[in-house]
Order: structure tokens, then C-alpha cells, then sequence
């Protein structure tokens, strides 16, 4: 099928509500910056950028994207300015991970968290998805710090769903949905919304730990789960993670293990606290 005959036998409003209602529900948060949209169109040389400030020009920059049909990006994190580089970046309202099953992703199910968003990133596989985490307050990348914690936590999320450690970077820029994916020009793809869930809102904290108990989940068999315990609660403890913290983050694990010694892991916990 060829794109346009695509755009014209698919609703044109149904294209902008994806890539609308998108945005209204990752940029929901009072976060000032410009967003880049950018796309990369086939008979161009140079890709066409363009930045919008947010929150006023929200629905601007939904509608610019439609408009430009195929190969269409935005930036997941805002700009400080109009230019697209790791150092432009000004402020984080969702973590993200890109999954291809293909490569071995694992569905973001298997997560405890809910990703604010999901979608389909209009690969002709059908199995490529890209997870929007939404944080429960903007996080400002005002100093190299900032910007190495971010990486961190993209990546450890990235790490946990065995993502494409590639699309981890704070620049990154990622599908519209509404908009269509042409790596195959034979066979293009629309870029879709598989779900959104705008209550879905999690602290650093609560990623983190979320991140901790999959990892420590997969590997929870009998005859190391006591090594597995005391290994996870002296990490915490020298993360200067406080114990009441790292204490409910066990005993969450103990429950969803259904573990049959939980005095004997909660004592790991009490001996590297010492």
C-alpha cells in the first residue's frame, strides 16, 4: 500500500487524536521547555526540525507531526533551547524503554509499574514497543549530575526489559504516534497507542525499586535466595538507601516469592544495617 493512499483511506482525525492525545498525556505535567519534533523525510537531505514551547504550543507541535505523514520524532526530553543535543536538554517527565521481541525484549509487564503510555512503534514486525514512564514530578537536568542520574535510570529500566541500549540516552528522540514508520517503504507502518494510562505516575524511588525487585525476581530460586537477600540489602545499604525503605522493598519481594524462610532474609537485611 502505497503512504498516501494509507493517509487517505485511514481517518485523518484519528492520526491527530493519536499524536494529540499522546502528548497531552506525557506533557501533562507544568514542565517549561521546547519540544523538537523531527522527521526525515525520503526525498530530503537534511532532516526538518522544529521546536515548540510547552505548554502553549502543545497542540501546534501534535499537529505539525501529523502533517508531516512518515519518519516523524519527537524529542522525549524537553529542550532548554532550540537545538537537539544531550547538553540542550532541560527536563525529564517520563523514563522510557524501546523493546524489540524480536531482539529479546521482555513485555513491560513484567514490571510492577504501569507506563503512562505504550506504543507500537509501526515496525512491520508488530513486536517493537516503545514505554513511557511517567515521574511524579519533572526532573531538571540543570548539571552534569542531573544528566548522569537520568542515564542511569533510562538504562537501568532499559536493563531490566532488555531494551535497545542505544535509545537509553537523555536526547533521544522517538516515534509520533499517528504518524507512519517507512523503514520499509513497501510496507509502511502506523505508529500507534497500544494504551494510556494518565494516573500512572511513579517517584525515582518507586522506579527504583520496581527495577530491583525484577531483577532479584528472575534469579529467586531455592538454595540461593539467602545469598541473593544479604547481596541486595548491603547494595542498598551502601546506596545509603534508608532501612525502613529497603525493608519494605523485602518484604514486598518475600510476598510476591512467596518465600518460605522470611526471618532468615529479613535478618540479612538487620546484619547489613549493623
Amino acid at each position: 500500500m502505497e503512504l498516501n493512499d494509507s493517509f487517505c483511506n485511514d481517518s485523518l482525525g484519528e492520526h491527530k487524536s493519536q499524536a494529540a492525545d499522546f502528548f497531552k498525556a506525557i506533557f501533562s505535567q507544568q514542565a517549561d521547555g521546547f519540544l523538537e519534533i523531527r522527521a526525515f523525510p525520503s526525498d530530503k537531505d537534511k532532516p526538518i526540525q522544529k521546536f515548540f514551547p510547552i505548554p502553549s504550543e502543545l497542540d501546534k507541535a501534535s499537529a505539525f507531526a501529523i502533517e508531516l505523514k512518515s519518519q516523524v520524532f519527537y524529542g522525549a526530553a524537553l529542550r532548554a533551547r532550540q537545538e537537539g543535543k544531550a547538553e540542550d536538554v532541560a527536563v525529564l517527565v517520563t523514563l522510557w524503554v524501546d523493546g524489540d521481541a524480536e531482539k529479546g525484549a521482555l513485555p513491560w509487564t513484567v514490571l510492577t509499574l504501569t507506563p503512562i503510555a505504550v506504543v507500537d512503534s509501526g515496525n512491520p514486525s508488530a513486536k517493537n514497543y516503545h514505554a513511557y514512564y511517567e515521574l511524579d514530578a519533572p526532573l531538571e537536568l540543570k548539571t552534569e549530575a542531573d544528566r548522569d542520574k537520568a542515564n542511569i535510570y533510562l538504562k537501568a529500566l532499559c536493563t531490566t526489559l532488555k531494551g535497545d541500549s542505544k535509545s537509553c540516552d537523555i536526547a533521544r528522540i522517538l516515534r509520533v504516534p499517528g504518524t507512519y514508520n517507512t523503514k520499509d517503504p513497501h510496507h509502511p507502518g502506523l505508529c500507534r497507542i497500544i494504551e494510556l494510562n494518565s494516573d500512572a505516575h511513579y517517584s525515582l524511588d518507586e522506579i527504583r525499586d520496581a527495577v530491583a525487585l525484577s531483577l532479584v525476581i528472575r534469579h529467586w530460586e531455592r538454595g540461593q535466595r539467602q545469598d541473593l537477600a544479604l547481596s541486595l540489602a548491603g547494595y542498598l545499604a551502601k546506596c545509603a538507601i534508608p532501612e525502613s525503605k529497603v525493608s519494605e522493598l523485602l518484604e514486598k519481594l518475600l510476598d510476591m516469592t512467596g518465600d518460605e524462610e522470611p526471618r532468615s532474609r529479613l535478618g540479612a537485611l538487620e546484619a547489613s544495617y549493623k
